[in-house]
């Protein structure tokens, strides 16, 4: 009798263990799932920012566009001198710059998602804009 006095409150701490383990358990993984703070929205917007710089730094590498390319609707395409002139290795720069472009804008508008905000939006729209008209140097190039 004495022997299974002795075995029964270890066997209540076990218990009370495995419960404790079990709500802390629950509560941690509760908490990695709380909704994102101020802090990530931040993060999102630092990485906005950055990727619009990336598209600036690629447009720079791309040749200037005719003069009717100025409207937004239009297809920029290349004056028709840099057309002839332009060699396999220039296109294939203005298209490398191009994917860079359109692979930043993507970036930006699953960004853009996250943060859902107006600016952000334009953003959005913005380098969509981007990545077209980069992708429509391409075009023109080949």
């Amino acid at each position: 009798m004495q022997l299974l006095a002795m075995k029964s409150p270890p066997m209540k701490s076990l218990s009370m263990l495995a419960s404790i383990f079990a709500l802390t358990v629950t509560v941690a993984s509760g908490c990695a799932h709380r909704p994102q703070g101020a802090s990530s929205s931040e993060a999102a917007r630092s990485e906005l920012a950055r990727m619009e710089g990336n598209i600036a730094a690629r447009r720079s590498q791309l040749p200037t566009v005719s003069a009717r390319a100025a409207a937004p609707e239009a297809v920029p395409s290349l004056s028709a001198s840099a057309t002839q002139s332009a060699p396999a290795p220039r296109c294939d720069g203005v298209c490398q710059a191009a994917q860079a472009i359109c692979g930043y804008s993507r970036r930006i508008c699953q960004l853009a998602e996250q943060i859902a905000d107006e600016p952000s939006q334009r953003s959005c729209k913005n380098s969509d804009r981007e990545c077209a008209d980069a992708s429509g140097l391409c075009a023109t190039c080949r």
